[in-house]
């Protein structure tokens, strides 16, 4: 029931499925899983191969630190 207030009127999208998609490719879920599993494991490594060697680099600093303060 439509009243005068009701301007401009509401749109209704109505989507018919006459036939079961199935996704395929790259946009099937065992695609879409395996892809983001694979981005966290790269992004995983990338942030250990740079957190590992900035780490080694503090210690030693501060060894370095502690060997100059103890002279």
């Amino acid at each position: 029931m439509e009243h005068e207030w009701d301007w401009p009127p509401t749109r209704r999208r109505r989507y018919y499925r006459t036939f079961d998609y199935q996704p395929s490719g790259w946009n099937s879920p065992v695609a879409k899983k395996a892809v983001r599993i694979y981005w966290r494991v790269t992004i995983t490594l990338i942030k250990a191969l740079i957190s590992i060697p900035l780490s080694i680099l503090a210690i030693g600093a501060f060894w370095l630190l502690w060997i100059i303060i103890t002279l």
